[in-house]
C-alpha cells in the first residue's frame, strides 16, 4: 500500500519522503536504544548495591546460627550418663541452663534413642507439644552422632513457626544416648531481627525462604510471612532465585507488583535470602531522564524533517531541470550538443557521463575506419585478399592485398575474368571457371589450389575460395571470395619433410633404441638400434605388444595395469622420466636399460615413444667401480693416491688409522710431511731414480706419525701411466710393520742373549770372539777370554729354591758389567758359568798379561762380597737372604793372528777346572803357547 501511494507521486516527493522516513527510524532507534541502556545501567547499578547488602545479611545470618549451634553444644558436654539417668537433676539443669532462653526462644528437649522425652523447658507462653518429640533432625542428629539443623516447621497447635537444631548426647563409653534439641519461635524477636525488622530503600525488603518447601519463613512485610511459593516449573525466575544462582532479575510478586531481586543461598542450611526493590523505586531517577530525552526526540524530528525537506528541494532542482534539457534535446532534430556541468557533485558527475558517451558515439566511426585499416592489416600479414562481386550489377571490388598478390597496380581496376586468364596457366584458369560456374548454379562454396603466373616467370601458389550468398528470389546475389598466398607454407612444407627425412636417418642409425607405440601399448617404430640390442627384426616387432616382446614375465602386469592408469587419469610416475629397468632381450635374458618415455597427443591417440639406452656395461663398470671403491676404503693397508707432482688426492681410512691425518688434512699436501728425518737425500734421491725409471719401488722405511711418533713401514709404490706412457698418478700401498719390527727384535734377543740375565749367550759370545780376534790381527793386540765357575751356588738353589738362586745370578751378571771396560763382553753360557772377552788389550805380551790378571782379580774381589738378595720387594715381611759366594777364574790370553776359537775356549776351561781343583776362590792364567801345546801357568 505504501509503495502504491509512493508511485501515484512525482520522483521527487518520493525521494523526499523515502529520506525523511529512514531519517526518523534511525532517529528513534537511537532514543530507544538510549533509554533502553539507561535503564540497563540502573539495574547493573541497583544489582550490585542489592548483592553488597545480601553478603552482610547473609554473613550475619550464617553467624546467627553458628552461634546457637555452638550454644547448644555447649550446654549439650554439660550432660553426662549420670545426669541422663535421673531425670529431675537433669530437668533442673535445663532450667538453670543459660543458653537457652535468649538463643532458643521456644524451648530445650532431651529425648532418648527410643523418642521419649526425658526432659524440657520451654518458654512461659509456649507449651512443647509431643509434636517436637519426633521431628526429622532428632533422628539425624541420633544417626548420625553430629550436630543437626533442622527444617522450619509449622505448629497448628501453637500456630507458630518453629526450626530447631539438636546434638547427640553420649555416655562414657562414647555412645550416642539422647540427644538435646533446641527450638526457636520464628514469630518471636530474637532470631532473623535484621530481616524481620530491616527495610530496603523507601519500599523494598527482605525475604529469608526455605528453599526445600518454597516457604517464606522471613519477611520485612509481616504479610508474607509463612507464604507458600509457586510449585516448580510454574515460574523460572523463582525457581533460578531458589536454585541460588547470584544476579539481579525481575519479576512479579503475588500482588502484581513488578520487583528487582537478587538472592544467596545460605551454607549451613537449604535457605535463600533475597533482597527486593520495586522497580517504580529502582528506575525512578531516569523515568525523568527518559520522558526529557522523548521530549528531544521529538523536537529532532521536526527538525530534521523541515531539514531534510529543504535539502532534497535544493539537491533535487537541478537534476529535474537536466531532465527536461534531455528530454527537449531528444525531440530535437539538431544535432546533440554537450550538456554544460553547472556544479560539481553527483549531478556533475551524471552530465559528465554523457558528454563521455556522446563523445564516444561520435568515436565509433572513427573506429569503424580503424577496423577497416586493421583488416587490410590482417590481410597483408596473412598474406591473403578478398573480393566481392555483386552478381546484378557485375561489379566486383578488391582489397588492397589481393591487388598486392597480382602485383597489379590498383589504378588499373579489377581485371575482368578474361584479363585475368594471363595470370594462370590454362589447366587451372579452367578450374578456376567451373568452380565459379558450379558455384553459382548449385550455391555451394568451392576451394581450389592455383597457381599465378607473373611477368618475370616466376610461379606463387595460392588457395582460391568462393561462397554464394543467395537473395530474396533464392537465385545467386552476391559471390565474396579470399585468394591466400602459401607458396611460403609450400616452402615450410617442404623444409618439414625434409626435417622429417634427417629425423627418420637419425631414428635408425641412433645408439640408443628408440620404440613407438600406441595407446594400447603396441609397437608402432622399431629402429636399427632396437634391433641390435633386442634382437628382433622391424618387421617382427612392429605391430606387436610391448609387454609381450621385451618386458620380463614378472614385470608385465605392472606395467599393462601402468598403462591402463594412465589411459584413465592421463597420469604415470614413468612419464618423462628417467629410470633404470630390467628389460628382455630375444634370447630370454634379461639385462638393466635406462629408460625415457614420452608421450605426445595426436589426433586424440596418445602414442608414446621410449627411449632405450642398453646399460648392462655401464653397470658391471659400475660394480667393478663399487667393488674398488670397497677395496679402497676397507684395505687394511694405508693408500694413498697423488697427482704426477705427489699432490695427495685421497687417501683411504688404514691411513688415517695409520698417521693419525684426516682426509681433509693431507688432501692437496706432498707425503713429504711424514718424513721421518731417518733416510737422508741420498736415500730419496735413489727412491725416486727408480720410481722414475721402472715405475715402481718398494721397501721398508721410517716415517713420523701426526703425534710424532716415528714408525717402521713397508711401502709399494707404482706409476699409473696414460695410453702414451705419461705418469698420471701414483698409488702407494704401506703398512706398519712395528710389530714385526719388535718380533724380529724378541727372536733377535731369544737367539743372542740369556733372558735371565740379558747378558750374551753362547751363540752371540762366539760371533764377537771371531770379531775380536779379526780385530786383533788388524791391530797387533792380545786379547783375553775368561771362564767363571761360581763357589757354594749350589747349596742357596738347595735351600732356598731356583727363583732366589736366579736373583744371585742377576746380581752376578751386574757385577762382572761393572768391573769390565764398555768395549769387552760379558756372556753367560749356561748355569753359574759365566764367560768374560777382553778384547784389544796390547801389543805387548806381558802388558796384556798383567791387564788381564788385573781384571781378573777384580772380578773375584768383587764376586767375593756378600749377596743380600730379597725374594719379594714389595713385601716389607720377608726376610733379606745373606750368602757368601765366591768364583774360579780360568784366564786364556790368545795371541795376534790366533784363529781357533776351540782352542781358546778349552783353554779358558780347562784354566777354570785348575782353579777349582787348587783350592777354588783363585785365577789361573794360561799363557800363549810359542807353538800349539798350551801351557797353564797358575796365579
Amino acid at each position: 500500500m505504501f509503495a502504491s501511494l509512493l508511485r501515484r507521486h512525482s520522483l521527487k516527493a518520493r525521494v523526499t519522503l523515502v529520506t525523511l522516513l529512514v531519517f526518523l527510524l534511525a532517529l528513534w532507534g537511537l532514543a530507544w536504544y538510549a533509554s533502553h541502556e539507561l535503564r540497563e545501567d540502573m539495574r547493573t547499578q541497583v544489582g550490585h548495591q542489592q548483592s553488597s547488602a545480601l553478603a552482610l545479611l547473609t554473613a550475619a545470618a550464617e553467624e546467627d546460627l553458628s552461634l546457637r549451634k555452638h550454644a547448644l553444644e555447649a550446654s549439650a558436654s554439660g550432660i553426662n550418663s549420670e545426669l541422663l539417668n535421673q531425670p529431675k537433676a537433669l530437668q533442673a539443669h535445663l532450667q538453670n541452663s543459660f543458653h537457652w532462653s535468649g538463643l532458643f526462644s521456644a524451648g530445650l528437649l532431651v529425648i532418648d534413642q527410643q523418642g521419649r522425652r526425658l526432659a524440657s523447658v520451654s518458654h512461659q507462653s509456649a507449651q512443647l507439644t509431643p509434636l517436637y518429640d519426633d521431628q526429622p533432625f532428632v533422628h539425624m542428629a541420633l544417626v548420625q552422632e553430629q550436630t543437626v539443623i533442622g527444617q522450619v516447621t509449622f505448629d497448628p497447635v501453637a500456630k507458630a513457626a518453629l526450626f530447631g537444631m539438636a546434638t547427640p548426647l553420649k555416655n562414657q563409653l562414647g555412645q550416642t544416648v539422647a540427644v538435646l534439641a533446641g527450638l526457636v519461635d520464628l514469630n518471636r524477636p530474637g532470631f532473623m531481627d535484621v530481616i524481620t525488622q530491616g527495610e530496603y530503600g523507601a519500599t523494598g525488603g527482605y525475604l529469608v525462604i526455605d528453599a526445600v518447601q518454597r516457604r517464606i519463613i522471613f519477611a520485612s512485610d509481616p504479610r508474607r510471612r509463612q507464604e507458600q511459593l509457586s510449585e516448580p516449573g510454574i515460574d523460572p525466575a523463582t525457581d533460578r532465585l531458589l536454585e541460588g544462582y547470584g544476579g539481579a532479575q525481575v519479576l512479579r510478586n503475588p500482588i502484581g507488583q513488578e520487583v528487582l531481586v537478587e538472592g544467596q543461598a545460605l551454607s549451613s542450611v537449604p535457605w535463600v535470602m533475597a533482597v527486593m526493590l520495586p522497580t517504580a523505586e529502582a528506575f525512578g531517577p531516569i523515568k525523568t531522564t527518559q520522558q526529557h530525552l522523548l521530549l528531544a526526540t521529538v523536537l529532532a524530528t521536526l527538525i530534521a524533517a523541515l531539514l531534510v525537506w529543504w535539502l532534497l528541494q535544493a539537491s533535487l532542482t537541478p537534476v529535474f531541470d537536466t531532465m527536461q534539457l534531455l528530454t527537449h534535446m531528444s525531440a530535437s532534430t539538431e544535432p546533440a550538443q554537450p550538456l554544460p556541468v553547472v556544479r560539481e557533485d553527483e549531478l556533475g558527475l551524471l552530465v559528465k557521463a554523457f558528454n563521455s558517451l556522446l563523445q564516444r558515439q561520435l568515436g565509433n566511426q572513427a573506429a569503424l575506419q580503424h577496423h577497416a585499416e586493421m583488416l587490410a592489416r590482417t590481410e597483408a600479414v596473412a598474406n591473403i585478399g578478398s573480393w566481392h562481386w555483386q552478381v546484378a550489377t557485375d561489379t566486383v571490388h578488391w582489397s588492397e592485398q589481393l591487388f598486392r598478390i597480382y602485383r597489379r597496380d590498383p589504378a588499373q581496376g579489377v581485371p575482368t575474368l578474361d584479363e585475368q586468364a594471363s595470370y594462370y596457366p590454362a589447366p587451372d584458369l579452367q578450374r578456376l571457371r567451373q568452380a565459379i560456374a558450379v558455384a553459382l548454379a548449385k550455391h555451394r562454396p568451392y576451394e581450389l589450389a592455383l597457381d599465378l603466373r607473373y611477368a618475370d616467370g616466376s610461379l606463387c601458389h595460392c588457395i582460391a575460395r568462393g561462397r554464394v550468398t543467395l537473395g530474396a528470389d533464392q537465385t545467386a546475389a552476391e559471390v565474396y571470395g579470399t585468394l591466400q598466398d602459401i607458396t611460403q607454407l609450400k616452402q615450410a612444407q617442404a623444409a618439414v619433410a625434409a626435417n622429417e627425412a634427417r629425423l627418420q636417418e637419425i631414428f635408425n642409425t641412433a645408439l640408443d633404441a628408440v620404440v613407438g607405440m600406441d595407446a594400447q601399448g603396441r609397437i608402432t617404430h622399431w629402429n636399427q638400434a632396437a634391433e641390435s640390442i633386442f634382437g628382433w627384426h622391424r618387421q617382427e616387432a612392429v605391430g606387436q605388444e610391448l609387454a609381450e616382446l621385451i618386458v620380463p614375465p614378472q614385470h608385465r602386469q605392472a606395467h599393462r595395469l601402468g598403462m591402463q592408469k594412465f589411459r584413465d587419469t592421463s597420469q604415470s610416475k614413468v612419464l618423462r622420466q628417467r629410470i633404470e629397468i630390467t628389460a628382455l632381450r630375444r634370447s630370454g635374458a634379461e639385462f638393466a636399460v635406462e629408460l625415457s618415455i614420452l608421450p605426445s597427443v595426436t589426433d586424440g591417440q596418445t602414442p608414446f615413444t621410449a627411449f632405450i639406452a642398453d646399460i648392462s656395461e655401464r653397470r658391471a663398470a659400475q660394480v667393478q667401480l663399487q667393488l674398488a671403491a670397497n677395496v679402497f676404503q676397507h684395505a687394511f693397508e694405508g693408500i694413498t693416491i697423488t697427482d704426477a707432482a705427489a699432490n695427495i688426492l685421497d687417501i683411504n681410512e688404514s691411513f688415517t688409522r695409520i698417521t693419525g691425518y684426516s682426509r681433509a688434512e693431507v688432501l692437496g699436501q706432498n707425503p713429504r710431511l711424514l718424513h721421518s728425518g731417518r733416510q737422508n737425500a741420498a736415500f730419496y734421491q735413489t727412491f725416486w731414480a727408480t720410481l722414475l725409471d721402472c715405475g715402481h719401488w718398494c721397501g721398508e722405511i721410517w716415517n713420523r706419525r701426526k703425534s710424532g711418533e716415528i714408525y717402521p713401514e713397508w711401502l709399494d709404490i707404482s706409476a699409473v701411466k696414460d695410453s702414451l706412457g705419461v705418469t698420471q698418478q701414483y698409488v702407494a700401498l704401506f703398512s706398519d710393520i712395528t710389530a714385526r719390527k719388535e718380533l724380529e727384535d724378541r727372536i733377535r734377543q731369544m737367539a743372542f742373549f740369556d733372558p735371565l740375565t740379558t747378558l750374551p749367550n753362547r751363540r752371540l759370545l762366539s760371533d764377537r770372539l771371531g770379531q775380536a780376534l779379526l780385530a786383533g790381527k788388524r791391530s797387533g793386540s792380545y786379547g783375553a777370554l775368561m771362564f767363571l765357575d761360581l763357589d757354594n751356588f749350589k747349596p742357596l738353589n738347595d735351600r732356598h729354591g731356583h727363583a732366589v738362586g736366579d736373583l744371585l745370578l742377576a746380581e752376578v751378571a751386574h757385577r762382572l758389567q761393572t768391573c769390565v771396560r764398555q768395549n769387552d763382553t760379558v756372556a753367560r753360557i749356561g748355569g753359574d758359568e759365566f764367560v768374560v772377552m777382553l778384547a784389544e788389550l796390547d801389543a805387548d805380551q806381558a802388558l796384556s798379561q798383567t791387564q788381564a790378571m788385573a781384571i781378573a782379580e777384580k772380578i773375584r774381589v768383587s764376586l767375593s762380597d756378600s749377596y743380600r738378595l730379597v725374594p719379594d720387594p714389595t713385601d716389607p715381611s720377608q726376610p733379606v737372604i745373606e750368602h757368601h759366594c765366591s768364583c774360579s777364574i780360568g784366564v786364556a790370553l790368545f795371541a795376534p793372528g790366533q784363529s781357533d776359537q776351540d782352542a781358546i775356549i778349552r783353554q779358558a776351561d780347562a784354566a777354570m777346572y785348575q782353579a777349582k781343583d787348587t783350592g777354588r776362590n783363585r785365577v789361573q792364567l794360561v799363557a800363549p803357547p810359542p807353538a800349539d801345546n798350551s801351557t797353564l801357568k797358575p796365579v
